[in-house]
């Protein structure tokens, strides 16, 4: 039985079509291909073969790509919303929150004492000012005077409803 030729160039045809041959190896596969129109056949197929794979891991290489993607995006626009929730919750169970007065020192208590009898000092010294019309002119400036001064106090209160 006589070995067949083109037995021992098929295993150069891979290597042919990557292009991964000495060159002494790769004239006597092109002498043989031009002689031998099996093997040129068959390298026709190998390449067209080669390409649809090369074709087909491309575009799943795409595909991978563009779904790692949309996925990354997704994920980041998920985790963006959650912090955008986080941030507004946390506004909103602040804003909730009900103020705690800070306590009244004793000097506190006894300064806004001290300012509210000023005040109604001043107020009812205002009130007699103004039952004499001679004096009505001084009452009104007393009034201003216990409305800026004292603002906070109750006098201050009773001294604007006058004023008007």
């Amino acid at each position: 039985m006589t070995p067949d030729p083109c037995e021992s160039y098929e295993h150069l045809l891979v290597e042919y079509s990557d292009n991964e041959l000495t060159s002494e190896d790769a004239a006597s596969l092109l002498d043989h291909l031009a002689a031998c129109p099996q093997c040129r056949n068959l390298l026709h197929r190998l390449r067209r073969s080669m390409a649809a794979t090369q074709t087909l891991w491309g575009q799943n290489l795409t595909c991978e790509g563009h779904k790692k993607s949309a996925t990354w995006k997704m994920r980041t626009s998920a985790i963006v919303g959650v912090a955008a929730l986080l941030v507004i919750g946390a506004g909103v169970l602040r804003l909730n929150r009900p103020v705690t007065p800070t306590p009244l020192t004793l000097a506190q208590m006894e300064q806004t004492v001290e300012q509210s009898g000023q005040a109604a000092r001043l107020l009812a010294l205002a009130d007699i000012l103004a039952r004499h019309q001679a004096q009505a002119d001084l009452a009104q400036k007393r009034y201003h005077y216990i409305v800026e001064t004292f603002p906070k106090t109750p006098s201050a209160l009773i001294a604007k409803t006058k004023l008007q």
